[in-house]
């Protein structure tokens, strides 16, 4: 009977041994670990950073909302600084509901961070208060109640909630006119967090959260994205929700004066 012939590995030919394969394993999960690491912490930032430009978008509807308010007149003087005896036939409009809630004559940085939830509010699937309500007479958006709570934004309309928004008012300037005194510009104020910052309101600040390189969360759980502090100016529109024209001011500076003449008359 012939003997099977043995076949041998020509020069060159031999495989890994076991302890060579697990040396390049090895080797491979270094590798693999530190482009792993860098690749997490850039996608997060990545993420992070989309969030803050979100917010900050948000905030910038907010700001328009304000000033479309007082632009199209549905601000009264009333609204911003509140009745007075001679004042019954200024007290007009929608302003009041709309209108971010005042915090008092002080500077808007001032102003503390969100101490809990706006109340009286239509909920959000994930319960949280929503800031535009879905139905009924106060149908679309609608501010905090107070300037230190917070409502729900959903910014992509799966039913949970992606921000929380704070935004509030200060600083009314007024000019007085025939005993009263009309409001001409007021401050607001806008915050926007991160909704889960709202988990624990004692931790908040009222300093802008900074960007880059991170892999967790870190200051989005206790800065706000975004803030925005601006004035809004009230137009010059005679006889409308209260507001004093420029010839009215003029009137009124002359007679202080005493100077003669009148100007245009509105």
């Amino acid at each position: 009977m012939t003997a099977m012939p043995v076949l041998r590995p020509r020069q060159g030919e031999q495989g890994f041994s076991l302890t060579e394969a697990l040396a390049g394993i090895l080797i491979l999960g270094i590798a693999a670990a530190g482009v792993g690491g860098p690749l997490v912490i850039g996608i997060a930032t990545r993420i992070q950073n989309q969030r803050i430009e979100r917010a900050g978008q948000l905030a910038q509807l907010e700001l328009d909302r304000v000033r479309a308010l007082a632009s199209r007149g549905d601000v009264s003087a009333c609204d911003l600084i509140g009745t007075a005896a001679n004042a019954t036939n200024i007290c007009s409009g929608p302003g009041l509901n709309l209108l971010p809630r005042s915090a008092g004559n002080v500077d808007p940085g001032t102003v503390g961070p969100p101490t809990g939830p706006a109340t009286g509010k239509a909920a959000l699937p994930d319960g949280r208060p929503a800031c535009i309500e879905p139905s009924g007479s106060n149908l679309g958006f609608r501010p905090p109640n107070t300037p230190t709570t917070w409502c729900a934004v959903d910014s992509d309309g799966d039913g949970i909630a992606d921000f929380a928004l704070q935004t509030f008012r200060t600083f009314t300037e007024t000019f007085e006119l025939n005993g009263f005194n009309y409001p001409i510009t007021f401050q607001v104020g806008i915050r926007v967090f991160n909704i889960e910052a709202m988990d624990n309101t004692s931790a908040l600040t009222v300093t802008p959260a900074k960007g880059g390189l991170t892999g967790a969360l870190g200051q989005q759980l206790t800065n706000p994205l975004a803030v925005i502090y601006s004035e809004v100016s009230l137009p010059d529109v005679p006889g409308r929700s209260g507001r004093v024209s420029l010839a009215e001011l003029c009137n009124s500076i002359n007679a202080r004066k005493g100077t003669s003449g009148t100007c245009i008359t509105p």
